[in-house]
């Protein structure tokens, strides 16, 4: 397969302030273990509004972007387990394993915590750069629905959080993408209403 390299792609761009714009952006390069990727879709989260405006764990300059559903365009060294052509969806999450909350398992509090789209170059932008570790071939499954793979890994981990009581009652504020996939995810878990 023939990749066509250029010295730059597209991205959206937060630049703090509240400040964005469609800019040029160098290519990234993969290095050992990593994987760059064609943006096919990225989902639009209320966290991108939040980053925006410096709320979160925003870093800036930050491409935003973290539900990225891709297809592979270059393997870096030692890739295997992937191949050119081949697509995606990405665990935005990363965790360095090595500080106190990562031994604990509690990786979400990981002093050195990244996140593609929140602190660390994400899907709204041509092409992204993810380790081969955290990207899920999805086979012939829709863009439209493996967008949602991202929103759908949280609400599963509130509803854990949450170990709900068969026949509870339940309110979900918000009845966006994730408070719906949530709302039928607590109805599978044996809410009653």
């Amino acid at each position: 397969v023939t990749i066509r390299r250029t010295p730059s792609v597209r991205a959206i761009v937060f630049r703090g302030d509240s400040k964005w714009g469609v800019e040029d952006v160098r290519t990234p390069t993969p290095g050992p273990g990593e994987v760059l990727l064609r943006t096919i879709m990225t989902g639009v989260c209320g966290t991108d509004e939040h980053l925006l405006h410096g709320g979160f764990i925003a870093k800036f300059p930050l491409i935003p972007g973290h539900e990225i559903v891709g297809e592979v365009v270059e393997l870096g060294d030692g890739v295997t387990q992937l191949s050119v052509g081949m697509n995606v969806v990405v665990d935005n999450a990363i965790y360095c394993g090595e500080c106190s909350s990562c031994r604990r398992g509690t990786p979400l509090f990981c002093s050195n915590f990244t996140s593609l789209g929140c602190n660390a170059p994400g899907g709204f932008a041509e092409q992204v750069l993810v380790r081969a570790s955290k990207l899920y071939p999805i086979g012939n499954l829709d863009p439209g629905i493996a967008v949602f793979t991202e929103p759908t890994a949280c609400t599963l981990h509130g509803v854990d959080m949450l170990a709900l009581k068969p026949a509870s009652d339940v309110l979900v504020f918000g009845a966006g993408p994730t408070g719906l996939l949530l709302a039928q995810l607590l109805k599978m878990a044996g809410a009653a209403r």
